[in-house]
């Protein structure tokens, strides 16, 4: 273990954190536990068939560096006891018991496909619990697709075991060159661990899985529009398990959210696109900004007097990025500029300048390849906004482009108000 693993106590690093267990309501569920000990912790809430052992390290270690993470083994996968439920209902339930075990109040959620299903439910049952959620590569109750998540899950293990290959190297990634890759290298970092490893899901445990998983794909949709808090939806552009649309619907559905979608990516984008991951996740978790969107393009400002609440900003950009709107993400470079309407959300703040508000507004973007050969390099952007009638503002910008298709994100300052 070496210095970048570990900071004091503290260890910073998935492949050395130690397993434990907490018990709750007769069950023994198992986790593990790092980083930082101060702040909101985030929960990990994982996929079909997956133990401790699934978590990409790359994608924890990149949480971790900032805060407190805990992953854990559903009910009876893996070295949890007791019996595995066959709906995701019963699911959310066992996360929040051991959440609650746990002696959290509130949390943050960082949940995948079938972690994402869950995490809906906790939002919609039990509101107070998690403030800010992520949710990659999953869908809503009657998604598109995820009925058929048992058929093509038995397909391509059939491949897998025809092949001698791992069956996530088909299930989570394209079959392009880029995706064959980053599934060899996926697979090759959930190797790192070689000692206390997780025991594997068992069969009878995993079929059940696929029951709760196909019962969510057939359900009646959910009113998403009840999920208040800050949302980051994250997917590749080719998800077959869980179908990208899902995404964009997902986007649409739930007010306060941010979508980020990866190119030439599968079900499994976030651990394809780790590194880029983690400036997105940083913002939403480090809950910069004091309401509002966060994520991609985050703009935060004040004024006086307050608009009117619902008020909507029409907003024109003039940028060397691009910016798919309401789900359309064909990268097209800005000549001209666009305009867009998107909603504002205005808290008064007490103890201010009487009538002064924050409100944060936000847009989507994505780096032209141009804009890519110089990743890291500082971009300018330009906007010019009217918050309702007789509330102009002139905004400028710096914009950092982390990769083609990937969130830059944006720190907004005003010029005049």
């Amino acid at each position: 273990m070496n210095a970048r693993e570990t900071r004091g106590d503290v260890v910073t690093s998935y492949k050395n954190a130690q397993t434990r267990t907490v018990t709750a309501d007769g069950v023994t569920y198992a986790y593990r536990d790092l980083g930082p000990r101060t702040g909101m912790p985030v929960i990990f809430i994982t996929h079909l068939a997956a133990v401790l052992d699934n978590w990409d390290p790359r994608v924890v270690d990149g949480i971790a560096a900032k805060h407190r993470v805990i992953t854990f083994d559903n009910r009876g996968v893996g070295a949890s006891t007791g019996k595995t439920p066959k709906t995701i209902e019963e699911m959310a339930k066992d996360a929040v018991t051991f959440i609650r075990a746990l002696g959290f109040e509130q949390v943050d959620v960082l949940s995948f496909s079938m972690g994402g299903m869950i995490a809906q439910v906790i939002a919609q049952t039990d509101p107070q619990l998690i403030r800010r959620l992520i949710l990659a590569g999953t869908g809503p109750a009657g998604g598109e697709g995820i009925k058929n998540v048992t058929r093509l899950s038995d397909y391509d293990t059939l491949r897998a075991l025809l092949t001698f290959q791992d069956p996530k190297q088909f299930l989570f990634f394209t079959r392009t060159p880029n995706g064959i890759r980053a599934g060899k290298q996926f697979l090759a970092r959930l190797k790192e661990r070689t000692q206390d490893r997780d025991k594997a899901i068992a069969l009878t445990a995993y079929r059940s899985q696929l029951k709760a998983i196909h019962r969510w794909g057939l359900a009646q949709p959910q009113d998403l529009s009840v999920i208040k808090i800050p949302v980051l939806v994250a997917n590749g552009d080719n998800d077959r398990m869980v179908p990208t649309p899902n995404s964009y619907d997902m986007d649409r559905r739930l007010p306060n959210s941010e979508l980020v979608i990866y190119p030439d990516g599968g079900h499994g984008g976030i651990f394809q696109y780790h590194e880029q991951l983690g400036p997105p996740a940083r913002v939403l978790l480090g809950g910069r900004g004091g309401g509002g969107v966060w994520g991609a393009g985050a703009v935060f400002f004040s004024f006086a007097p307050c608009p009117p609440r619902g008020a909507t900003a029409l907003v024109t950009c003039s940028t060397s990025l691009t910016c798919p709107l309401l789900g359309h993400a064909a990268p097209r470079r800005l000549s001209c500029g666009m305009a867009m309407r998107r909603p504002v959300w205005s808290t008064c703040r007490p103890g201010g300048r009487p009538g002064t508000c924050a409100a944060a507004m936000a847009y989507r973007m994505r780096a032209t390849p141009s804009a890519v050969r110089a990743e890291g390099r500082r971009v300018g952007v330009a906007s010019e906004m009217a918050i309702a009638p007789g509330h102009p503002l002139s905004l400028a910008a710096e914009a950092r482009v982390y990769g083609t298709g990937v969130v830059a994100l944006v720190r907004w300052s005003p010029s005049r108000c």
